[in-house]
């Protein structure tokens, strides 16, 4: 498992202040350090890229358990690569995203998939308890419309509404063409348009009903 080139992929402030200390190329350090299997590097990978890669499992995995054992077993996979002479280059971001993708990936191979929940951007806080009950109603079928989605749809929204990532970064991630992902993301988006279209109309007038 290999990345060809550097995907751009979003860094938090977070994560700049973890790597500040490892100069001009802190993915370069930190491998340096972690082939050598230093404690302290290995520890500053784990701490600056595992909540990442878990808020990544739980948007598609929609389990805490299965989201903290995806994190587990991409860290474990990323030091048994390391042991065995292998792993990352370079772009240790991405190659735990890609790990984790797999797993994921090989997860829903052997089971039905999930109920998703729903992430904080759906989220409508409302004081008026009767407009709260409508936009619950219309967060559901946002719920029930990210289901309708293929795994491969699902994962391309996540990335790249809700992880912030560019379509080159999520092509590399999921090793497909670039116009590959603007067909699934288009694709995604359709689907979700032709069922929350009709829902949200109901909506509005649920809306001009409690006003």
């Amino acid at each position: 498992m290999y990345l060809s080139s550097n995907p751009r992929i979003p860094v938090s402030t977070d994560q700049n202040l973890r790597l500040k200390g490892y100069g001009m190329n802190p993915e370069t350090r930190l491998l340096e350090q972690a082939r050598c299997f230093d404690l302290t590097a290995l520890g500053d990978i784990y701490d600056c890229y595992s909540p990442g890669v878990f808020r990544y499992a739980i948007r598609l995995l929609g389990e805490t358990d299965l989201a903290e054992e995806c994190v587990a077993e991409t860290f474990s996979r990323f030091l048994k690569a390391l042991h065995n002479g292998g792993g990352p280059k370079d772009y240790l971001q991405a190659y735990l995203y890609q790990v984790a993708h797999h797993w994921i990936t090989d997860y829903y191979r052997r089971q039905p998939l999930p109920d998703l929940p729903l992430d904080e951007a759906f989220a409508n806080d409302q004081d008026d308890p009767a407009k709260t009950a409508v936009e619950n109603i219309d967060r559901e079928r946002v719920r029930a419309a990210l289901l309708l989605l293929t795994p491969e749809q699902r994962q391309v929204v996540v990335l790249k509404y809700l992880e912030g990532w560019e379509n080159e970064a999520v092509a590399a991630l999921l090793e497909k063409p670039l116009g590959s992902i603007k067909s699934l993301q288009h694709r995604a988006l359709e689907a979700q348009r032709r069922m929350l279209l009709p829902a949200r109309e109901e909506n509005v007038s649920g809306r001009k009903a409690y006003e």
